[in-house]
């Protein structure tokens, strides 16, 4: 992408989730009455519904645009909400926690949501569920085929499982888990989540198609390179929320876990920015994966929804340059490319947390 085109990436976004907010916003408040999600994380987590309004134009879709947008923007809130909860050490209890416990204790928390989504009935008392209900029956109000919002519901519940996969798995002992197993996790947890609000895109009638089996992998394989780059920019905040086994946190592990597990345990985030450069392991997230030209001819029926899924790319990678506490510069040739016209600095707002 030009710099022209990443500044207007980031001026739609920031219209996008200013004009869903405005809508959103009491409901929103409702099912987050404590206020977990962030104005920032909102704000972001809102405009990401354009990634469903991308591919609804794609697809020929016209005349929903603006339910389409609101439904997918709800749905990436709800998620945040939940994520707010079940991602913080109080929650799972960190690497010392027996794996079981946590995943019935995951399980148990994301199941009301999901079945509120599902049945379009709140599942329980609690906010979020009646917030999750609400997205439901909007679900069934634009999807125009039983077929298509029931693979779109698969997606979700594939969606939750993962939540409840990657907080087992990222907040575990390094040794307890593979650098495979991390991986897998890594590319479903962004994967699942960037396809099922996208899919929303191909619910409406005018939408002349699903998405193909192609293109479905191909967001997940997107969801891998975003998800490595996410783990770069959330070193600080995974190490206070105890997700010591994220693909970076992994393979520091690996390469010097004498001293990787006691800068976790003493919440020494300067130590865990000094070893990625050390090891380089900031540009290992960089590589491997399927090659992310590849994925833009992929997905190129789907519109700019692959210039969108880069430039997020691009922004969470441009986020762990410019910590404070990172050691290497936006000019270095390892990230140079990378680094520009994609996120950029022109993008430093709004947070890119989800």
């Amino acid at each position: 992408m030009s710099d022209a085109g990443v500044k207007d990436w980031r001026g739609r976004l920031l219209a996008a989730g200013d004009a869903y907010l405005k809508v959103l916003g009491p409901s929103l408040s409702a099912a987050d009455p404590e206020g977990s999600v962030t104005p920032r994380s909102r704000l972001l987590c809102a405009a990401l519904g354009q990634l469903a309004v991308l591919a609804y134009e794609a697809l020929g879709g016209k005349a929903h645009a603006e339910q389409v947008g609101l439904t997918a923007a709800s749905l990436s809130l709800l998620t945040k909400i939940d994520d707010e909860v079940i991602d913080r050490h109080e929650f799972h209890g960190g690497m010392n926690a027996r794996r079981r416990m946590v995943r019935a204790k995951t399980e148990a928390f994301l199941a009301p949501t999901l079945a509120s989504l599902g049945s379009g009935l709140a599942a329980n008392a609690e906010p979020r569920c009646a917030f999750a209900a609400a997205i439901g029956r909007q679900l069934g109000t634009i999807a125009q085929s039983r077929v298509r919002l029931d693979h779109v519901l698969s997606v979700i519940a594939e969606g939750w499982r993962t939540q409840i996969d990657a907080v087992v798995t990222l907040s575990s002992h390094p040794g307890q888990v593979s650098l495979a197993e991390v991986a897998g996790v890594t590319r479903r947890i962004s994967g699942a989540w960037l396809l099922m609000v996208s899919l929303l895109g191909s619910l409406p009638d005018d939408a002349a198609r699903p998405f193909t089996d192609d293109e479905e992998e191909a967001i997940y394989d997107w969801g891998f390179h975003i998800q490595r780059a996410d783990a770069l920019a959330d070193l600080q905040k995974d190490l206070g929320d105890g997700l010591i086994s994220s693909f970076v946190g992994r393979i520091l592990w690996e390469r010097e876990p004498s001293r990787y597990l006691p800068a976790c345990r003493a919440g020494d985030a300067a130590t865990l920015y000094e070893m990625a450069a050390i090891h380089r392991v900031d540009e290992i997230c960089l590589r491997g994966g399927e090659p992310v030209g590849a994925l833009a001819t992929r997905l190129g029926a789907l519109g700019e929804l692959n210039s969108l899924l880069s430039w997020i790319h691009g922004f969470l990678l441009e986020r762990y340059l410019e910590h404070p506490l990172c050691r290497r510069r936006s000019d270095d040739p390892a990230f140079r490319a990378m680094g520009q016209g994609q996120g950029g600095r022109e993008a430093s707002s709004p947070s890119a947390e989800r």
